[in-house]
């Protein structure tokens, strides 16, 4: 595991390092490292005075400056980056005899700087006028070893000091750009993991396991879980602390460690050994057994390779060299790869045919896989030939009529209906803002189809999204993947008096609508696509609807009707357009945002202002929104007990799936059930209760009945994730701002789900000085392209220019 923070102290680390630690107390001498330390000639192990002088921005000796502002107390001296060993590695570590324990010390000391060469690497300095010339830079690293947390459990980990100033190649020095190392720390932990379990494997024949909930982090085999949380008091700590406030956020885990943090104390490792192993043989500690390993290195290899471009394509059309570093290193522990095979297994990929060489964005080359691009330049041929083809026609007279009966369709909807019913052309699409009523559009280009003598089907991704298509426009419709399900079984034939509609097509991966563009091509059907770009994106590989949209032509709808309140439509485009701080200043000023001291108290205000609105008499009216599963659950408690305490909840209910359910609490269903007629995003009411069973009455209004012995994917439905609020409307809203998730695409849709007022809660550490860092994450977008893109000019169809683009020739 790899942490960044800034250098908070200078002195701490020269005092606690010392040459007779193991019988004295404290930690071992640090050591330099970095070609920077090497061009100063400081030796490799750290003289304190050479250490005071360098790190306040001085040459060793002290009698030059390294940068212009040396010996400034406002100077940020570095940046402290700590290479913390699983847990189970300093477990073993405090259980073994000195020979074993040497070995272990020497695999972190080896993985540690491996991972620093990496980013020294990828380091640059500036220099010139506001900094516009970047150089490499060559680093100076202070390392010091430490063996224990501040509970005094064992924690094997180094502490990295790179100092704020670093060498260049003409022999110059200057002040280094910090914001390169949050950048590359995914990639250098999973260096760092990457050699330490190769080094582990190959000096003991310790084998170890994959953990954590993307499978990116590692353990040790065979070592007791209760004595590794006996020696986890530490982060028993800082979670404690991070329930305290609520927020569990990288950032607030950092803030977390340093506010719990107690003085450390200094006893001797021979002592702390000591200790260790009594509690060890009082758990009947025994040591993993060392496994004699052997692999055939180049098909791990080959493997890892095809894993890992399957994985980086199924998320995204393409990818840079670093993605594929960090993939391959996070996949490596246990294959007995390590960073030196890596390294060479990337060139080796990314010179290979596995892989598309594309153009350079922003100074990183991009890459795809042939798999990706067939599939993208099949679609987009058909695409092509849809323009030429006509069919589906609709009489004047007919469309007409129909339009008679929607005298209330505005200017802009009319030419979305002329366009989809137009005969020339197979794919049409329809780009709207959230808000703008494309569903009461589709109704009226139903019936003009249904007169004609069409059969219209609906299909979204999401069942809740089908469900409103077929509530609101008429449409009978399914999910997508139920469709095409069906299509490729063949329980599902479509023929040339087919018309598809797809709603929320903006969230639909490109391999599934090529999927859907294939077969109605086959069958000579006509496929509608309406959605919007700008909201949330596609899980899988996307950017498809977009493209499509610019090769054929769209109807575009942004006459916002939802919102009754002008400058909240207003703050709906300015976030579109990336205009974070404009939107933030509007709430402010409209009383209408809340930055609370901590997590916590932001979850707080959020329920009391939910409750003062009407949200204790009207939850169905009125949604509360956030961004991770954890929050979502501690609000629903709270907006729970708020009913409770009002008296408007019954009885003890009945416990499912982690919650306390009442007569009267609103619910939300979270997978699709068929037979029982459930659909995943579906909210409702419980209206009675009978054993494992449920009435609910659901918001369409059909009454449903639920044995939870057999059905048990229900949660409380009074907060949900943005995700889930996709496609809603209510008449108030109440959002959690903040966390990782956050980004422009997710405040779009955050900030356009209500027809009144919505309620926008943080806390200061997400926030930032001003709002600076909350604004940074809102206009951060996250919008996903086409790996043709980057190609040629010909498979983008001509229609978009990408800034910053350049070809290879």
């Amino acid at each position: 595991m790899l942490s960044i923070s800034a250098i908070q102290s200078k002195e701490y680390y020269l005092d606690i390092a010392k040459d007779d630690y193991y019988l004295a107390g404290g930690e071992p001498p640090g050591k330099w490292h970095g070609q920077g330390a090497a061009a100063l000639a400081l030796a490799s192990k750290i003289e304190p005075e050479h250490f005071r002088a360098v790190i306040d921005g001085f040459t060793p000796d002290g009698h030059g400056k390294l940068v212009q502002n040396a010996g400034d107390a406002k100077r940020q001296p570095g940046w402290d980056l700590t290479f913390s060993a699983p847990k189970t590695v300093s477990v073993v570590w405090s259980q073994a005899g000195p020979e074993t324990r040497a070995h272990i010390q020497e695999a972190q000391e080896t993985a540690t700087r491996t991972a620093l060469d990496w980013l020294e690497e990828e380091s640059v300095t500036r220099r010139g006028k506001g900094g516009h010339i970047k150089e490499p830079a060559k680093l100076i690293i202070a390392t010091f070893e430490h063996g224990t947390s501040r509970a005094q459990d064992p924690q094997l980990h180094t502490h990295c000091l790179i100092m704020n100033a670093a060498v260049r190649e003409d022999g110059t020095t200057g002040a280094i750009e910090s914001q390169q190392f949050y950048r590359n720390k995914m990639t250098a932990g999973a260096l760092y993991r990457a050699e330490l379990a190769r080094q582990l494997e190959e000096r003991l024949g310790l084998q170890v396991m994959k953990t954590g909930d993307k499978q990116n982090l590692f353990e040790l085999r065979d070592v007791d879980p209760a004595l590794v949380e006996e020696f986890s008091k530490r982060r028993a700590e800082i979670e404690a602390a991070l329930d305290a406030t609520g927020n569990s956020s990288a950032k607030a885990a950092e803030i977390a460690a340093l506010d719990t943090r107690h003085v450390k104390g200094h006893a001797p490792r021979e002592e702390l050994f000591r200790v260790w192993r009594q509690v060890g043989a009082a758990y009947n500690y025994q040591p993993p057994k060392p496994k004699g390993i052997t692999r055939d290195l180049s098909q791990a290899a080959a493997a890892l390779q095809e894993a890992v471009l399957s994985k980086l394509t199924f998320h995204n059309s393409t990818f840079v060299q670093q993605e594929v570093l960090r993939r391959m290193a996070e996949e490596a522990p246990g294959s007995g790869l390590g960073v030196d095979a890596i390294k060479e297994k990337v060139s080796e990929c990314l010179q290979s045919k596995a892989v598309v060489r594309l153009g350079w964005v922003k100074g990183a080359r991009r890459y795809t896989t042939p798999e990706m691009l067939r599939i993208e330049r099949a679609m987009m041929e058909r695409v092509d030939r849809s323009k030429t083809k006509t069919s589906h026609h609709v009489s004047e007279r007919s469309l007409s009529k129909v339009m008679d009966a929607y005298s209330t369709l505005k200017p802009e909807q009319v030419v979305a209906v002329e366009h989809v019913v137009n005969p020339k052309g197979t794919i049409k699409v329809v780009e709207g803002l959230a808000g703008t009523g494309k569903t009461f559009m589709l109704a009226a280009a139903r019936q003009a189809w249904k007169q004609a003598g069409y059969r219209v089907q609906g299909a979204a991704l999401a069942a809740k999204a089908a469900s409103g298509l077929e509530d609101g426009a008429g449409i009978q419709s399914q999910t997508l993947h139920r469709l095409l399900y069906g299509l490729q079984s063949g329980q599902t034939v479509l023929s040339r008096n087919d018309v598809i509609v797809v709603d929320e097509a903006g969230m639909v991966g490109t391999r599934q609508l090529a999927r859907l563009i294939k077969a109605t091509e086959q069958a000579g059907a006509k496929v509608v696509l309406v959605g919007d770009a700008k909201q949330l994106q596609p899980i899988e590989a996307g950017g498809a609807f977009q493209h499509i949209g610019d090769r054929v032509g769209r109807a575009q709808l942004i006459d916002i009707t939802r919102q009754h309140i002008a400058w909240m439509r207003q703050a709906v485009k300015d976030m579109i357009a990336g205009k974070a701080e404009d939107v933030l200043t509007a709430y402010a000023q409209q009383g209408q945002l809340a930055v609370k001291d901590d997590w916590q108290a932001a979850r707080t205000a959020l329920i009391d202002t939910w409750g003062q609105q009407g949200g204790i008499m009207e939850p169905q009216q009125n949604l509360i929104m956030a961004g991770s599963n954890l929050d979502v659950f501690d609000l629903n408690q709270k907006a729970q007990a708020a009913r409770i305490t009002a008296g408007l909840l019954g009885g003890e209910g009945i416990r499912v799936n982690g919650y306390q359910l009442r007569r009267h609490d609103r619910i939300l269903f979270t997978r699709n059930d068929h037979q029982a007629g459930i659909k995943n995003g579906t909210f409702g009411m419980v209206t009675g209760l009978n054993g494992p069973r449920l009435q609910v009455r659901l918001d369409s209004g059909k009454v449903q009945d639920i044995d939870t012995s057999v059905y048990q994917h229900v949660r409380l439905g009074y907060a949900v994730t943005t995700h889930k609020a996709q496609g809603d409307t209510r008449q108030q809203s109440y959002v959690l701002l903040g966390g990782p998730m956050q980004d422009r695409e997710l405040s779009y849709v955050q900030l356009s789900r209500t027809r009144g007022k919505t309620y926008l809660f943080t806390d200061r550490t997400e926030a930032g000085d001003a709002l600076a860092d909350l604004v940074k994450r809102m206009d951060r977008s996250r919008q996903k392209d086409l790996a043709a893109t980057f190609l040629s000019a010909h498979l983008r169809g001509g229609q978009r220019d990408k800034q910053s683009l350049t070809w290879e020739r």
